[in-house]
Parts: structure tokens; sequence; C-alpha cells
């Protein structure tokens, strides 16, 4: 007899389902099933005993919020959990109010994954509103908010945005021993059985209030201003798109323990457009591979050359060897943007580049450059995305005849989807 909770996988990369089964089998729970389109899955939905689904949100012929409105139509309690590559909080927003349970960002960590099951499991993210009192329902809101917060944030951002909130729980735990007890490694603040009598609901508030100013301020330390206020209204808006927090909010205004005002939530459906519609960017980019061995750099693949010729990528490539030839080590990975070399000095160039430099077994060093039009200038905006979509196509390679044509096209592919997503 299976143990652990039945998972449901609808992703179009076989690598993300195949990475995700392991760690969701890792965690001891199970995998009765796996889609590369939603239309499949929505063909055998009646026949499968879930409890979760995990639901991409751009796949072919069907989108996630598609898919989600038919799962929410047909079994309104359902538990989905949608993967994102970016997290636009309109769209994340909009699949939280039609009854998506969480998200999670794409490339995920397991210990994220973690958080998920055990939220499910235990149901600890959604005790009943009436079972708390409003200074156990308003820690709760922040111990929440916190993980909204992490969830919101690219991979290093979110290592950052832990740490300080620990920072911060660290030093205020003699300061405010009679009223919390806090735990700043899970970071958890739960009222002290000491503080019943001794505080009132304003002086907590208060408090909870200064903890999150603090928050901000060990942010500004190292982030901007803007882009901590940015970060914290973000996490709030999507925050806000699940149903029972907002509820909660009934009965506790949020600015009064440190948290932005209720924003406006529009279910913006428009936003997300057909998955089939990727017109614009798949015109706005090309992709090249190039080793460099004993006769210089031999074009291996390119694609898309009426974007750009093989004359000026090949040019382009020649410089981008220039840079990395004294230490190919120092520029392991994405680096960029570059600019494209032009066939005719008086020729105009709307392109720009970023490289994924690698070395095979052999020492022989290879270039997958891609070029984008300005219309694709988020491509540069997340290089922890690109490093992933890459190395997860091209890990097994020891040598250039490793790599195939199909999964060069599939990196270009995943990178137009990122884009779209």
């Amino acid at each position: 007899m299976l143990s652990g909770l039945n998972c449901v996988i609808i992703d179009d990369s076989s690598f993300v389902r195949k990475m995700l089964e392991d760690s969701i089998k890792r965690l001891h729970h199970n995998v009765i099933d796996s889609f590369d389109s939603g239309i499949e899955f929505i063909d055998k939905f009646d026949q499968l005993d879930f409890d979760l689904i995990f639901l991409d949100i751009i796949l072919p012929n069907m989108t996630g919020m598609e898919i989600l409105k038919i799962i929410m139509e047909r079994q309104p309690f359902s538990k989905v959990i949608v993967l994102s590559g970016l997290a636009q909080k309109e769209i994340i927003s909009a699949l939280l109010q039609l009854g998506a349970l969480d998200f999670i960002m794409k490339p995920f960590e397991e210990e994220k994954l973690r958080d998920v099951f055990l939220a499910i499991t235990t149901s600890i993210s959604s005790p009943s509103a009436e079972s708390l009192s409003v200074i156990e329902l308003s820690c709760h809101l922040l111990n929440l908010f916190f993980q909204e917060l992490l969830s919101l944030s690219t991979s290093i951002v979110s290592k950052v945005v832990q740490s300080q909130i620990q920072s911060v729980l660290e030093s205020l735990l003699d300061q405010y021993e009679e009223v919390f007890d806090i735990e700043p490694l899970s970071m958890s603040i739960v009222p002290s059985q000491s503080m019943w009598g001794l505080y009132s609901q304003e002086e907590v508030f208060n408090i909870l209030k200064e903890m999150m100013e603090s928050i901000k301020i060990e942010l500004q330390i190292l982030y901007s201003q803007s882009f901590v206020a940015e970060l914290v209204n973000s996490a709030f808006y999507t925050f806000c798109s699940r149903p029972k927090i907002l509820r909660y909010f009934d009965q506790i205004d949020p600015i009064s323990i440190g948290l932005p005002s209720i924003p406006h939530l529009k279910l913006e459906y428009d936003d997300i457009v057909s998955s089939t519609n990727f017109k614009d960017y798949d015109n706005s980019l090309a992709i090249s591979f190039f080793v460099l061995d004993d006769m210089g750099p031999e074009m291996v693949f390119h694609l898309k050359e009426k974007l750009i010729d093989n004359q000026s990528a090949f040019k382009s490539a020649i410089f981008y060897f220039t840079i990395i030839s004294q230490d190919t080590a120092q520029y392991s990975g994405v680096f960029g943007p570059l600019p494209v070399s032009k066939l005719q000095p008086d020729e105009e160039s709307n392109l720009s580049a970023v490289v994924y430099v690698t070395t095979f077994e052999n020492q022989v060093p290879a270039l997958i450059i891609i070029f984008y039009k300005p219309e694709a200038e988020r491509i540069i905006s997340d290089y922890n995305k690109l490093n992933f979509i890459i190395r997860s196509r091209i890990s097994h390679a020891k040598t250039k005849d490793d790599i195939l044509k199909s999964q060069i096209a599939g990196i270009r592919e995943d990178i137009v989807k990122l884009l779209a997503d």
C-alpha cells in the first residue's frame, strides 16, 4: 500500500518532470502519473485518484489557467501547486484566486517542496480564524508572510531575505521573551503564555510592526529601498490573493502589524495568452553552439539564421572566445550581455548576446551563444534560470558529439517559454 500523498505532474519539460518526481519520492510521497500537456491530463482526469497536482503555467495547446479552471469546475477542493518560471505577481495572483494552493518558482529547491508537503499534510497553513485569538492570528499572518517573501524571491535573493529575517528575530529573542516564543531558524513567532494579561493587543501589534520595519531596514543594507519596497509589495499582493488570507484581514488591519494596505485584486485572465502564441519571442532569439579546437572556432549548430546569419554569428564567436582565452574557468556559466559583430562597419545591429561557457572532459572550451533582440531583453533578468535551462539540457555531455541539434533547439524553446511564462 502506498504511503504519503499521491501526486500528478503536468509540465512539458521532461527534465523538470523527472527532477520533480525524484524530489517527491525522496520526500516519501508518490507520483501516480505525469503529463506533458493539459489535453492528455484532462482526457484522463476522471480516472486519476490524486491528492495533489503540480501544474506548469505555460503548456502546449492549453495554458495552466485554462487547466486550473477545468480542475476547479470538476473538483473544487483539489489541491494544485503552480509551477512558474517567473514570479509575475498578477498571473500568480489570478491563479491563487482561482483556487491554486501555492506556487513554486522554477528552478525549485527541494526545501520549498518539503515545506509545501508539510503545510498540506499538517494543515498548518490554514487554521480556522475562529480557532485563533486576534493576537495569535496576527503572529500567524506574519509567519506566513515571511514564507511568501521567500517564495516570490529568486533563489539568491531568497537566501538573503531568509538570513536577514532570521537575524532580526535572533536579535529580538531576549528583548521580547515575555511576549513571544521566537524561533529564528524556522522564522516563527508565537505569543508566549506569560504575556497574557500583561500586554494589550495594541502593544503586541506595535511590537510586530517594529519587527517588520527592522526586517526592511536590514534588507536595505544590501538592497535599495525601492527594491525592498517592491519585493514586500509584490509578496503582499500574492499573499492577499489567497482567499483564506484575505478573510483573515477582515479581523486585522494589515497596516497595524507592519504590512502594506490591502491591494485591489483583479483576475488577470487576459495576461495569460495561449501557450502556442510565442511568435514575438520566437522571432527574437537565435542560438549557436561553438567549440574551440586546434584549428580555431568551429560552428557545430546555428538556429534562426534569419535573425543573425552564420558569418555574423561566427565573427561574434571569435570575439567571445578571445575574452575567455586567458582563463576559461573564470567565465564558466552564463555571462554577458555582449555586443554582436556586424558584417559591415556601417551596418546597424540591434542584437545583443549572452554566452554560456563550458569545458568538455578533453579541456575543449565550448560556447552556447544566445542572440536576442531588445524585446527579449528580459532574458538577462535572472542568470540562475538561464544556467539551469542550459545545464539541464547538456549536463551529460562529455564531448561536443554528445550534444545534438535537438538539445540546442530545446534550450532555445525553453528560453522562449521562460520569456512567455
